[in-house]
């Protein structure tokens, strides 16, 4: 009996572990920019490689390299920038955006509810 008890907690353990793979660390990396939405201004496409944010949540920091225009104010220009990441937020400066990993997408959102902007990226 003590054996099932033992083997019962250790289960309860293991499953109770919170997973090393977490969305913070999943963000780290190069991601191409390939469409947004800056609410009823509209939206558009870069094609893989000509807008690519490399991202260091350990350093907190974003480097855009962009090699095409867009004429909507939401996508941000080539810069460097500071930002801060936990598992819900990503934060450019002092905009908050919510964001998950789908895969090998990143959806990132700022108040989508009210046609707030909206970025879909994808790792290279």
């Amino acid at each position: 009996m003590k054996r099932y008890v033992l083997l019962l907690c250790m289960s309860v353990l293991l499953v109770a572990c919170k997973d090393d793979d977490s969305q913070t660390m999943l963000i780290d990396g190069r991601w191409s920019m390939i469409s947004y939405s800056c609410g009823l201004l509209g939206g558009g496409q870069f094609e893989e490689g000509e807008n690519v944010w490399t991202i260091d949540s350990s350093a907190k920091t974003l480097i855009i390299d962009k090699t095409s225009k867009s004429k909507l104010g939401c996508v941000m220009e080539s810069g460097t920038f500071d930002i801060t990441v936990t598992e819900d937020k990503f934060v450019i400066g002092t905009t908050g955006y919510d964001y998950r990993i789908d895969g090998d997408s990143l959806l990132l959102s700022d108040m989508p509810e009210v046609d707030g902007p909206s970025f879909t990226l994808v790792k290279m």
